[in-house]
């Protein structure tokens, strides 16, 4: 498994980051995505429930439950997000009490593996 992790402060802007090159669309349940969350610097402790959505070139929207431990939050890709091949766009979300707070924002590519 592949694993990439990030920061984010939640007292700043969430930048649309990129992970490029490990994306193909034989990959199931392959890669890792994940970031650690802090408040002015310090680590903070996540609450609620993760989830991603996940967009892929053809426009469809595929949903995913993420997991959390501490200040991180991670989520494993779905072999639905691989399905075909271009660019796709990660958003990964907790929602704590009606409160919905982005985490982290990718932009990457699905590669073809195969034809």
């Amino acid at each position: 498994m592949i694993e990439s992790w990030f920061e984010q402060d939640l007292m700043r802007m969430v930048p649309v980051r990129s992970i490029g090159g490990h994306l193909f669309t034989s990959d199931s349940k392959g890669n890792l995505i994940g970031v650690k969350v802090k408040k002015n610097g310090e680590p903070l402790t996540l609450a609620g429930t993760i989830t991603a959505k996940i967009i892929r070139a053809d426009g469809y929207t595929v949903t995913a439950s993420g997991s959390k431990s501490g200040n991180t939050a991670y989520i494993i890709l779905p072999a639905d997000a691989y399905a075909v091949a271009g660019p796709i766009s990660i958003v990964l979300k907790n929602v704590d009490n009606g409160v919905t707070t982005t985490l982290l924002a990718i932009e990457s590519t699905v590669y073809r593996a195969g034809t």
